[in-house]
């Protein structure tokens, strides 16, 4: 188990990181998993969009992300859990707008107050509010739950992707927030990981992964890490 002070120096770090890949918005003035009730009562009923809208309308979040997704990140002594949760809706920039709009031509050379002067402020919101839900949501979370561990049917580190709580990854060891941010945005915005991994020379990609995944304890205690559980496919 990581302590509370490597938590939350490694939420600092994510912020640095999604900074650096031109991922991040804004912080969320949730701390730790102090979520609303309304929250915690819609999350059981598993359904993406009433989910994203509860966490939405209740700033039930850490970090939010330039196209609207969220991360949280919850925290105490037996049990983290960490949860991306994507932008149900298609997310359009308004240079995608004009891109609708306009040729490629036409925008050629034009600054970016010249753009957004082009642009009815009221038709692009009604535009964003007409564009169809994405059909491929992602939705991550990991868990570590000491008091809930079960041999073989409920890992103590695992993994879940997407809303099926019956859908669990073991894991050998224990996430930080930044190993877990690592983990979904290379999965689920690939062309920003991309540019992000070009931008970088190989050795030093390499040297931020191995400093990361080093803070992550590796788990030995056999009572929340069963030999039979070894012959699944876990993470390590």
């Amino acid at each position: 188990m990581i302590n509370e002070a490597t938590f939350n120096i490694s939420i600092n770090e994510s912020i640095k990181l999604l900074k650096e890949i031109s991922l991040f918005k804004d912080i969320g003035p949730k701390k730790g998993g102090e979520y609303s009730s309304a929250f915690k009562k819609i999350s059981k009923k598993n359904k993406h969009i009433e989910l994203y809208n509860a966490i939405r309308d209740n700033l039930d979040y850490e970090i939010v992300l330039f196209d609207d997704s969220f991360l949280q990140f919850s925290y105490n002594q037996n049990y983290l859990r960490f949860a991306f949760i994507q932008n149900p809706s298609f997310s359009y920039t308004k240079y995608d707008y004009l891109k609708i709009l306009f040729s490629e031509t036409d925008l050629y050379g034009l600054s970016e107050d010249e753009m957004s002067a082009m642009i009815n402020e009221n038709e692009f919101e009604q535009f964003l509010n007409e564009q169809q839900t994405n059909s491929n949501l992602v939705y991550i979370r990991y868990d570590f739950d000491r008091n809930g561990y079960n041999p073989l049917l409920h890992s103590c580190s695992h993994i879940h992707i997407g809303l099926s709580e019956n859908l669990r990854i073991p894991s050998s060891i224990v996430l930080t927030p930044l190993e877990f941010v690592f983990f979904s945005i290379k999965q689920c915005y690939y062309a920003e990981w991309k540019l992000y991994h070009e931008s970088f020379t190989f050795t030093d990609l390499v040297t931020k992964r191995y400093n990361s995944k080093k803070l992550c304890p590796l788990i030995t205690d056999p009572a929340i890490w069963d030999i039979n559980e070894q012959n699944e496919i876990w993470i390590t």
